[in-house]
């Protein structure tokens, strides 16, 4: 049975990600860009988005509701610090970075003081 999906979000912010998202759509589906990916030129399955007759769009994902997610951040309502999964000192910043990259191991990786 085809698992392919009407509309992906793209949220990562890596060229790994968004080619997943493609891959993901079914023919005539949407790929949503929100936010950023890495500056410069990055590699995307063009032949792909054709060929499967994809809708790419973009968004940027800092308009009004960031004042509201900080609004829920502060009264309590969401607790960002939930996506923690590690904390190391600033002395392992190289150790932690490396961490922070294995999205098999973390998901937020924070830095403190030693």
């Amino acid at each position: 049975a085809d698992k392919a999906i009407d509309v992906a979000f793209e949220i990562s912010g890596t060229a790994a990600g968004l080619a997943a998202a493609i891959a993901s759509v079914r023919r005539g589906g949407t790929v949503v860009q929100v936010g950023n990916l890495p500056g410069g030129q990055i590699p995307v399955a063009a032949n792909a988005v054709m060929a499967k007759e994809i809708n790419l769009n973009g968004t940027f994902r800092f308009g009004a509701e960031f004042n509201e997610a900080v609004d829920l951040i502060v009264s309590g309502d969401i607790d960002v610090l939930k996506l923690v999964t590690a904390e190391r000192p600033l002395s392992s910043a190289y150790d932690a970075f490396r961490l922070a990259a294995d999205r098999a191991q973390s998901v937020k990786v924070v830095l403190t003081a030693d």
